[in-house]
């Protein structure tokens, strides 16, 4: 399922931090708790297992779509209101907490140690799903991040794929595979392939020009900066298949707004 929330500022300028996804992702939260403590303690701590003990928050949000937006260093300045797209396909337990913990705390703060704005949820739109087919093209409204532990001189890290990796595709379509069997409780046994648009990738100049780096926990000691990526991508797989990556996203940190995905050609108002 699928929401639009509009955001109305408290003042008519705002500004707000350009690495806003952890600060939203907390707002969300917060909202969560509003309606079920247990809930989102759960969700924030624990969340989804998938069948091989990675943790999964099956929800997804986009980028804000700012009005007059203009940027300014590490600053999103906007003017009255902006908004975002939510995805789950939890309607009961993820959904509906959101949309009555909006009704009990509609204020919402983006911010980070330098700016700060507040907004009201003004409204809540239920978006239409598409129809889902066997092929379906799909752009990116966030970055898409999938990764990998690596070892470097005896130390773990973790290494986030580009776009020209060998095993990105394949990376992305094990990770959905996971989301799937939450979702359905059973395993997938279909066709499924997932192809990056290689002609958009060299029309930006290859992979550093669809590479998206993100801040996240700006200025505190949990800061971590995160690699992703933006372009179109194609996914051929079942039709409940599709839905699952349009509702959870695709790629992995979806609960902090990476890996939105829109149909290629649905308008967006």
């Amino acid at each position: 399922m699928r929401l639009k929330i509009l955001l109305k500022s408290t003042k008519k300028d705002f500004q707000i931090p350009i690495n806003y996804n952890y600060a939203l992702s907390s707002a969300l939260y917060k909202i969560f708790y509003e309606s079920s403590p247990e809930f989102a303690s759960w969700l924030h701590d624990q969340g989804f297992v998938a069948r091989d003990g990675k943790r999964l928050k099956l929800f997804t949000f986009s980028r804000l779509f700012v009005h007059d937006f203009k940027q300014e260093r590490e600053i999103i300045k906007g003017t009255r209101n902006c908004w975002f797209l939510f995805s789950s396909p939890f309607k009961t337990e993820i959904v509906e907490n959101l949309i009555i913990g909006i009704f009990k705390r509609s204020r919402i703060i983006i911010a980070n140690r330098s700016v700060s704005s507040e907004f009201r949820v003004q409204n809540i739109e239920h978006i239409e799903d598409p129809k889902f087919v066997r092929e379906m093209d799909y752009i990116m409204l966030s970055p898409t991040v999938t990764s990998t532990m690596k070892e470097l001189n005896g130390k773990v890290y973790e290494h986030f794929y580009r776009v020209d990796e060998e095993g990105i595709e394949e990376a992305l379509a094990n990770n959905l595979l996971k989301k799937y069997e939450i979702v359905n409780k059973s395993t997938y046994n279909g066709e499924l392939r997932i192809e990056l648009d290689r002609e958009y990738i060299r029309s930006k100049g290859g992979a550093e020009g669809v590479s998206k780096m993100v801040t996240i926990a700006e200025g505190s000691e949990r800061e971590t900066r995160v690699k992703g990526f933006m372009c179109p991508i194609k996914i051929t797989a079942d039709v409940e298949m599709q839905k699952v990556a349009y509702e959870c996203g695709i790629g992995k940190k979806n609960g902090l707004g990476f890996g939105m995905l829109e149909v290629v050609n649905r308008t967006l108002k």
